[in-house]
């Protein structure tokens, strides 16, 4: 009953939003006969009663893929109009400058229309980019529907492209890409990134190639898909003279430091890749906005050691599984358990996800920073797969193209490092984040029987355990939540065999 009602109160705001946005266009052709005239008001008064007598629907936006994402580009349609879609499929490819990420759709429908093409110009979040609708039948409804018409105030720039008299304001928009075109013949010697002001987008490798060598990113002219950077373009200019001559300038410049206000003293600066910033301002972010508590318990992994061991003995040696990723498994099987840690905050609502799409603490190099690919379906994959996808974020192949995206769940393990514990900070808009910590080998107390000889003290047994933390947002998951999901999460990892089956 409560999904019906939902589905009926969404009805309902679908045909409000139509009806109001009606009501705006109507205001604004009414308001428009100083610019283009009665016969043009007339004309977007007839669209605006056409867009109230549309079927119930609902518009698919650009998503913010992240806090500091403002625009994205759709790197390909994966539905055709007319397709049906379940709810959690991807529908599109959106393309930012860090990442490609499948766009899923929230509820079952048909694709009625696809108002941006793929490869086309970047555009901003919140942006309609689709239409989706209940029943097949209303699809052909929507066949000459505009990004215009569905767009808030889209219905304005209409008279610009058919009346000579338009407003001073959007002549200057249309004259605005001129000097991007002027500039196109010169696309062979200036990269075109730099010769227009667009922006250039570029893989998350090569972007860490070219921090490492102080490339400037509007020195390249990138050979992949819709003229993306990618590695073999920054290789490629590294060992062209025209690196070569820039490094003396680059040397130069780099004794020179902007002025600082700190201590005094010999010191160097390290440039800090795009990727890493962007990680950065979202963890600061989080780290003053939400409110954090922290659950930690102790986990005997002997049996799970005992079954790594046996896998693993079956297995080819780049083929091998590892501690982490039974940490993996475990937590998205967790999240199915109890899934009210898989939300979100949302102010008004919290958002609970079918799916469960981890990021995990990925050190991509030795000299590289922290990098959080996300593994997407988590709860749908086995341990080989995770640990395959798991192998592929250190890998050194231009072919991977890392998912940088914010998923549902973070894992931090520092195990490797030695750290018996820490608290992470939970990744916004995810609800929580699990810090897994080293494998120490601890003396614990057995029970001893009445008979036993107790002159040299109780009887102990060594065991290797494993210190985790929860973090979480209190304003998503309380603490008997957060208490009953790490319950389960370390069952699972005592006992690793109920994770196979």
């Amino acid at each position: 009953m409560a999904f019906a009602m939902r589905g009926a109160l969404g009805s309902l705001g679908r045909a409000a939003t139509s009806m109001g946005m009606a009501q705006t266009q109507t205001q604004a052709a009414l308001g428009a006969g100083r610019g283009s005239g009665a016969a043009a008001a007339q004309r977007l008064a007839g669209m605006a009663r056409a867009m109230s007598s549309l079927p119930s629907h609902t518009k698919l936006t650009l998503p913010a893929l992240s806090p500091t994402m403002s625009e994205g580009v759709i790197a390909s349609w994966l539905r055709k109009e007319g397709d049906f879609v379940e709810a959690g499929q991807p529908v599109c490819e959106i393309e930012t400058d860090k990442a490609t990420v499948d766009f899923e759709v929230q509820d079952d429908g048909y694709l009625a229309r696809i108002l941006v093409e793929a490869g086309g110009p970047a555009q901003p979040v919140g942006e309609v980019i689709g239409v989706l609708v209940e029943d097949k039948e209303d699809v052909a409804a929507f066949a000459s529907v505009t990004l215009a018409d569905m767009s808030e105030g889209g219905s304005a720039p209409a008279p610009e492209k058919k009346e000579e008299p338009a407003p001073a304001k959007q002549e200057q928009k249309k004259e605005e890409p001129a000097p991007a075109q002027t500039s196109a013949p010169a696309a062979s010697s200036t990269p075109a990134g730099q010769s227009s002001g667009e922006r250039v987008f570029a893989s998350p490798l090569a972007r860490k190639l070219m921090a490492e060598n102080n490339v400037d990113l509007y020195a390249l002219t990138g050979t992949g898909p819709n003229g993306r950077i990618i590695k073999a373009d920054v290789e490629d200019y590294l060992a062209s003279p025209q690196a070569q001559e820039a490094a003396p300038a680059e040397a130069a410049s780099s004794e020179a430091p902007a002025a600082f206000s700190g201590a005094s003293g010999d010191y160097f600066d390290v440039p800090v890749a795009e990727d890493a910033q962007e990680l950065a301002a979202q963890l600061e972010q989080s780290k003053h906005e939400v409110p954090h508590y922290y659950l930690n318990c102790d986990i005997d992994v002997s049996a799970l050691l005992d079954v790594r061991a046996q896998l693993n003995a079956k297995l080819p040696e780049d083929q091998q599984v590892s501690v982490n990723d039974f940490v993996v498994r475990a937590a998205a099987l967790s999240m199915q358990a109890v899934p009210d840690v898989n939300a979100s905050w949302g102010k008004t609502f919290i958002r609970q996800y079918r799916t469960v799409d981890i990021n995990v603490a990925a050190l991509t190099s030795p000299d590289d920073g922290v990098l959080m690919p996300v593994i997407r379906g988590a709860e749908r994959k086995g341990l080989t797969a995770i640990s395959a996808e798991m192998r592929s974020f250190v890998s050194d192949s231009d072919e991977v193209d890392l998912d940088l995206g914010v998923g549902t769940f973070t894992i931090s393990n520092m195990g490797a490092f030695g750290v018996k514990t820490f608290t992470p900070i939970v990744r916004q808009p995810q609800g929580s984040s699990l810090g897994v910590g080293t494998i120490t080998r601890r003396a614990v107390p057995v029970a001893a029987s009445v008979e036993a000889d107790l002159s040299q003290g109780p009887p102990v047994k060594i065991v290797p355990t494993m210190t985790v933390t929860l973090s979480s947002d209190h304003r998503v998951v309380d603490g008997a939540v957060g208490a009953r999901w790490l319950q389960h999460f370390k069952t699972l990892l005592e006992s690793p065999l109920n994770m196979l089956l």
